[in-house]
């Protein structure tokens, strides 16, 4: 999802925007049962500005939104939307949706829903998984090819939003510098693992005037249609209960990315990492 046609060159190309705001790794069950208290709460919504940078050039391309739903029977329902701004429609247009129901003990998907509309192209993808979370029935549509099959999986795999709400509830000060995790996670249809590592402690001030503790972390990309082999994704999260991510930077083949958090509400937590107001 980009701006550029180079960004999405490939047959299965990477959800570039979602994967971006959402590489706060996930792990285990054991090491999620070491904090049970939820880092966000009902009507958590979180907005982001998604910029691109070509030379001396920067432009603010698109936006995301992220929002945590309570259900009336205790499940979550994360809704995450991602849309080029209109004045750069002409140019490469993105209408993305993802959302999922999720169980809440443990933080397990049961449904996934993703529906993305790149330029003239539409695909859908929505993932089945059973009570046991042994197996998942995959249904997918893109340029008139149909998918349907059924993987085996184990509890340590999931969707791409599930794993991002269940991680941020970790506790991270048990990790030390350079010590990495497995993402796992389901994506285009295939099981996707990640190597991610915490890094340190960061101060950040973001293009809103705020100014953040941050905790830092760095994950290692395989090479292909956007990135480049050795590059690494860098994360920022809030240096609080809400392990907020507020910044998000990477480089591709054609510039880089900088995704940066701009609006919050409904926090489950106080923000004790924000070191100044707007």
């Amino acid at each position: 999802m980009t701006l550029l046609i180079s960004f999405l060159s490939g047959k299965r190309k990477v959800i570039g925007w979602t994967l971006l705001i959402i590489l706060v790794q996930y792990v285990s069950n054991q090491s999620l049962a070491q904090n049970n208290e939820l880092a966000f709460g009902n009507g958590e919504t979180l907005e982001y500005t998604v910029s691109y940078h070509w030379g001396f050039i920067w432009a603010d391309a698109g936006e995301i939104r992220f929002k945590a739903t309570k259900l009336k029977d205790q499940r979550w329902h994360y809704l995450c939307t991602a849309s080029s701004y209109q004045r750069y429609d002409w140019l490469f247009k993105v209408r993305d949706t993802f959302e999922t129901i999720s169980k809440t003990e443990p933080l397990l998907p049961s449904v996934y829903r993703g529906r993305t509309m790149e330029g003239s192209a539409e695909s859908v993808s929505e993932y089945y998984f059973n009570e046991q979370h042994t197996s998942v029935l995959i249904k997918s549509r893109e340029s008139g090819e149909v998918i349907s099959k059924t993987l085996k999986i184990n509890d340590q795999i999931s969707d791409v939003l599930t794993a991002t709400y269940k991680t941020r509830s970790l506790d991270w000060q048990q990790f030390t510098s350079g010590e990495g995790v497995i993402l796992q996670m389901i994506m285009n249809n295939a099981f996707l693992q990640l190597p991610v590592y915490y890094m340190a402690k960061d101060t950040l001030k973001l293009t809103t005037g705020e100014t953040f503790a941050c905790l830092q972390f760095d994950a290692n990309l395989p090479e292909g249609s956007i990135f480049m082999a050795g590059e690494a994704i860098r994360v920022w999260v809030s240096d609080d209960k809400n392990r907020l991510p507020v910044r998000i930077e990477a480089k591709i083949k054609v510039g880089s990315i900088d995704i940066q958090l701009v609006k919050y509400r409904h926090l489950a937590h106080p923000l004790h990492s924000l070191q100044n107001k707007k």
